[in-house]
């Protein structure tokens, strides 16, 4: 009995804690390209632009993917789980699409109030419906990983994206 439960527990810590490192995310063969590209120091995505310098030390993709507070933490886990189960049923399709809507809170949690983030006049301009996200940062600052198109089996880049660009 005590070595089944250990190992649920033990499991389901890795997962909820587990989600926090890059290393998590790409190892799904659905989410390798959007890692691959964030590390690409020839990416022009909103990702590989904040990787490159550098403006999220660690746990990149959890820290844009969870929203703010006690309830977003569990919220992107809790998705994290479901991601690793999809994946593990191969219950997806490929490319993956985003169901869900991407909040402008997880880029005003760290952007906000900061000079530079204050210094743009358009911020001001529209920061009302910044902050309601009835306006995308992403508008302005462009995508925040490669298009579907692009991580489609068969394209151009997908190759490139997967990582084995090298191996052939």
């Amino acid at each position: 009995f005590a070595i089944p439960v250990g190992a649920v527990t033990f499991a389901n810590y890795q997962t909820f804690e587990g989600v926090h490192a890059v290393e998590s995310c790409e190892r799904c063969h659905v989410m390798r390209p959007m890692a691959t590209d964030m590390r690409d120091p020839a990416s022009t995505t909103l990702a590989a632009r904040h990787f490159r310098n550098g403006w999220i030390p660690k746990d990149q993709c959890y820290q844009c993917h969870s929203d703010y507070g006690l309830a977003g933490d569990v919220e992107a886990k809790m998705e994290g789980y479901r991601h690793l189960a999809r994946y593990t049923t191969h219950t997806y399709d490929e490319p993956i699409k985003f169901k869900g809507r991407f909040h402008n809170d997880n880029c005003l949690k760290c952007h906000a109030g900061t000079p530079e983030w204050e210094g743009v006049k358009s911020h001001q301009t529209v920061r009302s419906r910044l902050e309601e996200s009835s306006l995308s940062c992403l508008n302005c600052h462009g995508r925040a990983h490669p298009s579907r198109s692009a991580r489609t089996p068969g394209s151009d880049d997908y190759d490139r994206l997967m990582g084995e660009e090298d191996d052939k």
